[in-house]
């Protein structure tokens, strides 16, 4: 991830969120200063509410996937971004998740955990890495 918010490096963080957007959303809001946007993929749909609160951000967008398309359409993603070297890194939201995508991703590319109550000052791996 880009620390200079001036980067001209193309991509964007892909973040899956399976049991709660929060901890994901304070670390796109982080990456979003820094001129890098995030792709939250949401399993199953998102109350209207929730698009409320995330849609206005620049650079941060949401989508939601039903259940059964969930995994065969991230693998699509991560496919295609490794291979136009857009992906900047990936955030799960649980152990499951990270061992799936970790196995899907090639070496630097840094994938971190977003813990519920965790700080995105916290998720330093993500920040450091590339």
């Amino acid at each position: 991830m880009p620390d200079n918010p001036t980067s001209k490096t193309p991509g964007f963080i892909l973040s899956l969120v399976e049991r709660g957007w929060q901890a994901a959303r304070l670390l796109s809001l982080d990456y979003a200063e820094q001129g890098t946007g995030t792709l939250h993929i949401v399993k199953g749909r998102v109350p209207g509410e929730v698009r409320a609160i995330v849609r206005p951000v620049p650079g941060i967008r949401l989508a939601a996937l039903p259940k059964t398309l969930f995994w065969p359409v991230l693998w699509l993603i991560c496919a295609g971004t490794q291979l136009t070297g857009r992906l900047r890194g990936v955030i799960v939201d649980n152990e499951r998740s990270e061992k799936r995508v970790r196995s899907w991703l090639w070496p630097g590319i840094p994938v971190v955990r977003a813990e519920p109550r965790q700080s995105w000052y916290d998720a330093q791996d993500l920040r450091q890495s590339a």
